[in-house]
């Protein structure tokens, strides 16, 4: 979500469509992977042969996010007892929790005096970075 807001602030002037664009770029190798992930689940015999290895290279057990992967291997595994106890009391504790939490940060983002074309980088000292980097 940072990387998504930081595209949104330094293209303030372009159009939707190439921000969005852009977002979509920039989150497309995970979500490639993501899906690689939910088209091939984990069998209990992979799961097996995982634990082994990280029992022979790393000398770790296998703990809990390891041995979930085990026990639930679906997305729906994983939220149904979520969604279970989500009720109207929950969303809304969570909302004045979250709400109160971040009013001090509201409140700066509110009133700043910064200038955030000030702070941001040209676009040739990014072009001159990149090249120095990479040619």
């Amino acid at each position: 979500m940072f990387a998504a807001f930081v595209i949104l602030t330094r293209n303030i002037d372009e159009s939707f469509k190439k921000i969005t664009l852009k977002i979509f770029l920039s989150f497309s190798s995970s979500i490639l992977i993501l899906i690689i992930i939910f088209l091939n689940k984990l069998t209990p015999n992979e799961h097996a042969i995982m634990a082994n290895s990280l029992m022979e290279n790393f000398g770790e057990i296998c703990y809990m996010s390891c041995s979930l992967l085990g026990t639930k291997t679906s997305i729906s595994d994983q939220f149904t007892p979520v969604i279970q106890h989500l009720s109207l009391e929950v969303v809304f504790r969570y909302s004045v929790i979250v709400l109160i939490g971040f009013s001090a940060l509201f409140f700066l983002i509110y009133d700043t005096k910064l200038n955030f074309k000030a702070i941001s980088f040209e676009s040739n000292y990014i072009d001159g970075l990149v090249q120095k980097i990479f040619f």
